[in-house]
């Protein structure tokens, strides 16, 4: 009789572990160990996606605001170039703290308990549901360019500013860009789903967010799929180098390209920039302008404070039952004479608000939701709606340090309540809670289907 060991298929079959006929077979991420066991270009990609690369990043841009630039933005308003160094280390020193206390490595960016899976039911996100409230975003963003008249890509970029729809109309669209890297997380993981549902939604997603030139839906796209591409265990630092590479030749293309249908080129903007360096100075100006901007509005306060009407003023927003100006646009009102709203980066919008108490308190409050996201999804067990969840967790902090914004604003406390809405699976106390944000976020969609009618 033959020894069934002497056959290699046999062998093999029987070290693969068999899956019950009622169960779903594990996805790829399973099967291999996780990045942070591996060495060289896998323990790089953790550091890439881990709460201490928004530090590091605040740090680069602070550095940044020290090079004077060519173009000349930031000294429109007779502000002065540089950062006073004890605010953004003040901010930088509570983020980090705050991290340790959550026990991410500062070393390696592990999370405590990383890899390790635990026994809870998966969390994870339904494609039906999801598709469904794909379809209805869409409805939003297409009335958007009824209600402006035109195309913004095709025409006046600047048309896009002429929108009379407020936010019960402008959040269903915005979660146009989540749901599309939901869609792409699901070919990642190797989830069987349809594939072409993966490609129409990252289709239309792009496609409508172009027309109407938004850049940070845009960019939340490519770089939400870029991460949950990355979470991918088969991910390899060889193939993200060059995609790395291209994705940054593609912003040049693009920042370069938006300058001239903006503003005619280099010689329209600064006649010592040239246009081949125009593109770089532009972006250059974009993350450090809020900044500069922040040190001249701090000294314009002279020790006086704004209370939350910059940082939390979306919130103040909401509850009013007056209008009240607040954020960019009421730094626009009293410190400008533009016609748009102008930014204070983060962490200049939580000095300006609460001083240094600010930017201690907040710092902590952001290291310990995004080290929460952090360790969902560095679990081995961790699923679609993690993965996804923290790509708009970590964008929205690399947004703030633009817009000086809270990193839980509104719009992101929509965002994942929608994704929460579109999940299925869960232990019992997560479906009866499910249950009621689904209530919730219905009557939400009834009031923006009201507004959008009547306006």
């Amino acid at each position: 009789m033959n020894n069934p060991l002497d056959n290699k298929q046999e062998y093999r079959a029987m070290q693969r572990p068999s899956v019950p006929a009622n169960q779903d077979a594990p996805v790829r991420m399973n099967r291999t160990p996780p990045m942070h066991q591996r060495r060289g270009g896998r323990l790089l990609l953790l550091h890439l996606m881990s709460p201490i690369s928004f530090a590091v990043f605040v740090g680069v841009v602070l550095l940044l605001t020290g090079i004077d630039n060519p173009i000349g933005w930031a000294s429109t308003y007779f502000y002065f170039t540089g950062a006073t160094p004890s605010y953004g280390l003040t901010y930088l020193v509570s983020f980090v703290v705050a991290l340790w206390l959550t026990g991410i490595s500062m070393r390696t960016g592990k999370a405590p308990n990383a890899g390790n899976s635990v026994n809870i039911a998966p969390l994870r996100i339904d494609p039906r549901f999801a598709f469904a409230l794909f379809l209805v975003a869409s409805v939003f963003q297409l009335s958007k360019f009824a209600n402006i008249g035109s195309i913004p890509l095709l025409g006046d970029p600047m048309a896009r500013y002429k929108l009379t729809l407020g936010g019960f109309e402008d959040y269903p669209s915005r979660l146009l860009a989540p749901l599309s890297t939901a869609f792409f997380c699901f070919g990642v993981l190797g989830v069987k789903n349809n594939r072409i549902a993966r490609i129409f939604t990252l289709t239309i997603g792009i496609s409508l967010n172009l027309m109407m030139t938004q850049r940070q839906e845009l960019a939340n796209i490519v770089f939400g799929c870029g991460l949950i591409w990355a979470f991918n265990r088969r991910a390899k630092l060889r193939i993200i180098l060059p995609f790395a590479i291209l994705t940054l030749i593609a912003v040049y293309v693009i920042v370069g390209l938006g300058a001239m249908l903006r503003y005619g080129g280099g010689d329209t903007i600064s006649r010592s920039v040239s246009t081949l360096m125009l593109p770089i100075w532009i972006v250059h100006a974009e993350i450090t302008v809020p900044y500069v901007f922040g040190e001249h509005i701090v000294t314009a306060l002279n020790g006086n404070m704004l209370y939350g009407l910059y940082t939390f003023g979306e919130f103040i927003a909401i509850f009013s039952p007056v209008k009240i100006a607040h954020g960019a646009s009421l730094m626009q009102q009293l410190f400008t004479n533009r016609d748009t709203a102008q930014s204070v980066g983060a962490p200049y919008s939580y000095l300006i608000d609460f001083g240094y108490a600010g930017l201690i308190s907040v710092g902590f409050v952001n290291a310990f939701i995004m080290g929460f996201y952090y360790r969902k999804v560095s679990l081995n067990n961790t699923s679609s709606y993690w993965i996804t969840a923290y790509s708009v967790v970590l964008l929205s902090s690399f947004w703030s340090i633009r817009s000086g914004i809270s990193l839980f604003y509104p719009l992101v406390i929509y965002i994942l309540s929608a994704l929460f809405c579109v999940t299925s699976g869960g232990s019992r106390a997560l479906v009866q809670m499910r249950s009621v944000v689904r209530f919730f976020f219905g009557i939400s969609l009834l009031v923006s289907s009201g507004a959008l009618v009547f306006r």
